[in-house]
């Protein structure tokens, strides 16, 4: 439920911050952080599907730290039964260092519990880098386009997994959310 969400999301946050501040972030950055986190929380939708697949939507904006921090939260939900797959686009407007910050948030997530990355967009290469860099153990795969990474998604997510969407709102993953929604009427009927 979006409750126990939240709560896992505060213990997650004073994790983070004890970690940032072993690591020399100051206090603002990691507060700003630690904000993040709680607009995910609120703001990402979690549908459960009948076929008992869950879907996180949080493909309204992002940021190196709003992704690391989705990504947190699916690695850590507890009683998945099956995978947890991280459908991730490019982040935009983030400057000279864009492609430095994508592998950056590749190399986080070698670091957690996700089993899959699936991807589309330019700079979503550099995500995947940074995972195959880092963690032998995370499937990676990059798609050319949307669409072909919709047409993965609805046929190879199975019931028990977790996809998480995230992205930048211009990369429209929103549309793969509504796919599976639309799929999910169809099943109902």
């Amino acid at each position: 439920s979006m409750l126990q969400l939240g709560l896992h999301s505060v213990s997650n946050a004073l994790v983070a911050l004890a970690i940032a501040m072993q690591y020399g972030v100051s206090l603002k950055e990691a507060k700003t952080g630690v904000e993040n986190y709680a607009g995910i929380a609120m703001r990402q939708q979690v549908s459960h599907l009948s076929r008992g697949i869950k879907v996180i939507d949080d493909t309204y904006n992002a940021s190196p730290d709003s992704m690391k921090a989705s990504v947190s939260v699916l690695s850590s939900m507890e009683g998945v039964k099956g995978r947890r797959i991280a459908a991730l686009a490019d982040m935009l407007e983030l400057g000279e260092k864009e492609r430095e910050y994508h592998y950056e948030v590749g190399k986080f997530i070698a670091g957690t519990q996700v089993d899959e990355v699936a991807a589309y967009g330019e700079l979503s290469e550099e995500i995947l880098k940074g995972v195959e860099d880092n963690n032998e153990r995370i499937v990676v795969k990059h798609f050319e386009s949307r669409d072909a990474l919709k047409d993965y998604l609805l046929t190879y997510v199975h019931p028990d997994d977790v996809l998480l969407l995230k992205a930048s709102n211009g990369m429209k993953l929103k549309e793969i959310a509504e796919a599976f929604l639309q799929n999910e009427k169809k099943v109902l009927k």
